[in-house]
């Protein structure tokens, strides 16, 4: 059998190489005619392809949990700031994701356990500021800056507050589609946000 199927992976990286170079060059502004036009427009696609949101997985670090823990008290979560992603657009993390994900961290640390309700201990809020995402690019590098203010039930002062900004770089060689390196890179910058804030909360808890 021959055709692409059969080719040496040297062989595809001949031919997808300069395919996405040519997309590269068309999403850049660059005009293209006839045949050269339609395969530019299919390393475009190759590239970009369909956008899909951060998951919460892929948001929340793997913490250790102290071997000898005190009970966790509890905590409420706010999150603002997230989007929702559309299928055309780039991967964005809304809030119900971020939440999820942090949540999920608090609970591995062993420090707060996240409730649904106004009950709980504390109240944790957090604004996602800014997320900045390349619009094509080969190593995808994600930056994520967010603000946080954790208060007591029963009183509106803060205990912790803090702006945190963190990056992450997906490269190419370890994912060759575009649309899920950016989505990757961006889970990546979010955990890492994620994994800063719960350690600077273990700290600020009296």
């Amino acid at each position: 059998m021959h055709g692409i199927a059969s080719r040496s992976p040297d062989a595809l990286a001949d031919v997808r190489n300069p395919l996405l170079t040519l997309g590269m060059d068309y999403l850049q502004g660059r005009r293209f005619e006839g045949f050269a036009g339609a395969l530019a427009a299919l390393g475009a696609a190759l590239l970009l392809g369909c956008a899909s949101p951060a998951q919460p997985g892929g948001m929340t670090p793997r913490l250790a949990r102290p071997a000898a823990a005190a009970p966790p008290r509890t905590v409420s979560i706010q999150t603002t700031g997230g989007a929702e992603t559309f299928s055309l657009g780039r991967s964005k993390i809304s809030n119900a994701a971020f939440t999820e994900a942090l949540a999920d961290a608090l609970r591995e640390s062993g420090i707060l356990v996240a409730l649904a309700d106004q009950s709980a201990d504390y109240h944790l809020a957090v604004a996602i500021d800014e997320l900045e995402q390349p619009h094509v690019a080969f190593p995808m590098k994600v930056r994520l800056t967010t603000s946080w203010k954790l208060w007591p039930r029963d009183d509106h002062e803060p205990v912790w507050r803090e702006t945190l900004s963190t990056t992450y770089t997906e490269p190419f060689a370890e994912e060759f589609f575009g649309i899920k390196r950016l989505r990757l890179a961006t889970e990546g910058a979010a955990r890492q946000n994620i994994e800063q804030a719960v350690a600077r909360l273990s700290e600020s808890l009296p």
